[in-house]
């Protein structure tokens, strides 16, 4: 099986309004905390095929006639609900002036999982001969954001603002299939397939938000939207570790 190379996904980071953070009105250290939720682009290409994270692990067919049995599969993607990660995103920052602003943070993303498995029950050539297939994916993610933050007016009671700065990324993926194929009571013959790995990569990422200050003077809820422009192009996130090793099993 040919190593899995998964190709360019573009985020977009939309930020939950339930971001509070203690601050000095005019300069001065701040901290919060936030929940996040992350809206992939995740598709790509993967082995020189179309991929996306919402489309099924793999796809099994299988054609019987009176002669033979004929099973392929293809592995279009990773069998995901939808392509949102939650988290939680703590962060430190300065305000330098009341319209200037720093931050730093750190995104922590739930990790995702699927699996899926199919089988297949022959009628025909061998009846009760059965040809199954099983896999599971698990991905995380992380990030560190360093923003800068401009707030064009800063009178009245609600300020709004724009964000840009960049933003270092780290993923980490698993993935295994198992094949089957069991004649009841007379052998099973089992095949495999693991590959595992991580990477990073660096990109740019715009926004803005409003802000909206407590009764508090130190204490202000904010909402807000990124977009990045981070691309994922390498070759390491899903390499291959082991590789398609068949085991028969007579009964």
């Amino acid at each position: 099986m040919k190593k899995i190379i998964f190709i360019l996904f573009y985020m977009v980071i939309m930020n939950l309004p339930i971001y509070v953070f203690a601050q000095i009105p005019n300069q001065g250290f701040f901290i919060g905390g936030n929940v996040v939720a992350l809206l992939m682009n995740g598709e790509g290409e993967m082995v020189d095929e179309d991929f996306s994270v919402t489309d099924d692990l793999f796809i099994m067919e299988v054609t019987e006639t009176p002669f033979e049995i004929e099973a392929t599969w293809e592995y279009p993607g990773w069998g995901w609900g939808s392509k949102l990660l939650f988290g939680l995103q703590p962060v430190v920052g300065y305000r330098i002036s009341p319209q200037f602003a720093m931050s730093l943070s750190y995104n922590y993303y739930f990790k995702k999982s699927s699996d899926q498995t199919d089988s297949f029950t022959s009628s025909i050539v061998s009846p009760g001969l059965q040809i199954g297939t099983t896999a599971d994916m698990e991905y995380s993610q992380s990030a560190v954001q360093i923003l800068a933050q401009y707030y064009p007016v800063v009178e009245g009671g609600v300020f709004l603002f724009l964000e840009a700065g960049v933003e270092f990324v780290s993923m980490d993926a698993e993935a295994n299939t198992e094949w089957t194929i069991t004649d009841p009571g007379v052998f099973t013959q089992t095949d495999s397939w693991k590959a595992k790995g991580s990477d990073n990569v660096i990109g740019f990422i715009i926004g803005g938000g409003i802000e909206v200050p407590a009764i508090s003077q130190n204490i202000s809820f904010i909402a807000k939207a990124l977009y990045s422009f981070t691309n994922y192009d390498g070759d390491d996130l899903l390499e291959v570790k082991k590789a398609s090793e068949l085991v028969t099993t007579e009964r």
